[in-house]
């Protein structure tokens, strides 16, 4: 061993000379073989090849690089050589291998920039004949970066100053000193931001508005006190009971726990709305638009009953009645591919129930039923309330993700009321909600 290091502080100084005089990638290596005892001293670094692959060059800091010839991969490995400790051990780090995989054993050359902090490679085996250069940055290996580190830590006090040092040396810490050293700087860091998160999130609660605490989770998306933001947001939201609110509200934070609540309060308001109204287009207009809700069924039920009570007072006969629901229910039908909306099926199908339920024997309902778009209807329906199920389940249970379903409810509900709302005072109650909102974020 000691022989080892004796011949290992050889190497170290052997070229000191040379590459201190050496112009900029003036290719000055020395080969392994060519060493008396030098490829015993690199044993310890796992040199896999022929003695007569490995080469070495003396840097300016003492570090010596080492190409082992790596020949199960066919490329040659780079290893920086430093220094030995106390007990003895080399300590070394390996850079990496050299982009160009190799069809021969290449003769490698290695040089310095003028800074001394990139290494250049130059294989003379390229196919062409031409010299093949890489290039690897190997500042953050030397010591001079861990004292330029250190000096960058001390005098770093503002976070401004913190996040520019480690936007700094992130990239270069390869070494246990330089790693320790960028984590004491993002410790800081992370202090004095939490400090700036709480001052600025006591500044928004203070003004107690939508719009401050919005402002403030925009400025600071992961600062500490964001889910006490989101969570007095969210308080602000409920206190006004605004459909538009709470579609406001699952749109900027769909990921917060009160997501779920928000999206059945739209439920509620939207189906109180249809209630007041209480006409079958109001009905139908919550059916489609809310189609995941839990008061569709009801919903349905009464629409039901309205169009059985509106069509048997409104005609004199059992067939024009008939007549008439079928004519309806393929209007709409014709809606559902206009708008390609599959949730128009839901009123298609009930009033096609209605048919079979009240006028089973009458013409119209025979052809009602034949009918290719409405058998179609009738089979791609059963389909579509299993899944309907599927997802009102998922609302119920607490612990589900609904982030698709927040996504499709507000696109459903601004598709629906901009372009195909049936009852004007349901989509001037949606219209009403959201000038409301409007008005109140402005405040």
């Amino acid at each position: 061993m000691k022989q080892q290091l004796t011949c290992l502080a050889l190497l170290l100084g052997l070229f000191s000379a040379q590459t201190s005089s050496a112009k900029a990638y003036d290719c000055r290596q020395n080969a392994i073989h060519e060493t008396e005892g030098a490829y015993e001293t690199f044993r310890p670094f796992y040199l896999k090849a022929y003695p007569t692959s490995a080469r070495y060059i003396r840097h300016r800091s003492g570090l010596v690089f080492v190409s082992d010839g790596a020949w199960n991969n066919r490329r040659q490995t780079i290893t920086v050589v430093r220094k030995v400790d106390n007990d003895g051990k080399p300590e070394y780090q390996q850079v990496g291998d050299t982009f160009k995989t190799y069809i021969e054993q290449p003769y490698l050359c290695f040089s310095f920039s003028p800074s001394g902090k990139s290494l250049r490679i130059r294989s003379y085996f390229d196919d062409d004949g031409a010299p093949w250069d890489e290039v690897k940055d190997i500042s953050g290996y030397l010591p001079e970066t861990i004292e330029a580190m250190k000096k960058g830590l001390a005098a770093s006090t503002t976070l401004a100053e913190f996040t520019r040092f480690i936007e700094r040396y992130e990239p270069l810490t390869v070494l246990a000193k330089s790693k320790a050293i960028l984590a004491e700087a993002k410790q800081r860091q992370h202090a004095l931001n939490v400090e700036l998160y709480q001052r600025e999130f006591a500044s928004a609660s203070e003004q107690y508005s939508v719009v401050a605490l919005h402002n403030y989770l925009t400025a600071y998306p992961n600062s500490s006190e964001k889910i006490a933001a989101v969570n007095l947001t969210f308080k602000l939201v409920e206190q006004q009971q605004n459909l538009a609110g709470y579609q406001w509200f699952i749109d900027h934070y769909p990921q917060a726990s009160q997501a779920r609540t928000a999206l059945k309060a739209i439920h509620s308001l939207a189906f109180e709305d249809a209630q007041d109204i209480d006409s079958i287009e109001a009905y139908n207009d919550f059916i489609v638009t809310y189609p995941l809700s839990s008061q569709r069924e009801q919903a349905d039920s009464l629409a039901y009953e309205l169009e059985e009570d509106e069509y048997s007072n409104f005609f004199t006969s059992d067939e024009k009645l008939a007549r008439a629901l079928s004519i309806r229910a393929k209007k709409i039908k014709r809606l559902a591919n206009e708008t390609n909306n599959d949730d128009y099926l839901l009123v298609v199908a009930r009033m096609t129930r209605l048919l079979e339920d009240k006028f089973p024997a009458e013409k119209p309902t025979e052809r009602h039923l034949e009918n290719e778009e409405i058998v179609s209807v009738l089979r791609n329906v059963s389909s579509q309330l299993r899944n309907i199920n599927r997802a009102v389940n998922k609302i119920a249970d607490n612990t589900a993700d609904l982030s698709s379903i927040l996504s499709s409810q507000s696109n459903m509900m601004n598709a629906h009321f901009s372009e195909a709302a049936q009852d004007r005072d349901m989509a001037a109650k949606y219209t009403e909600s959201h000038r409301f909102w409007e008005r109140y974020m402005e405040k």
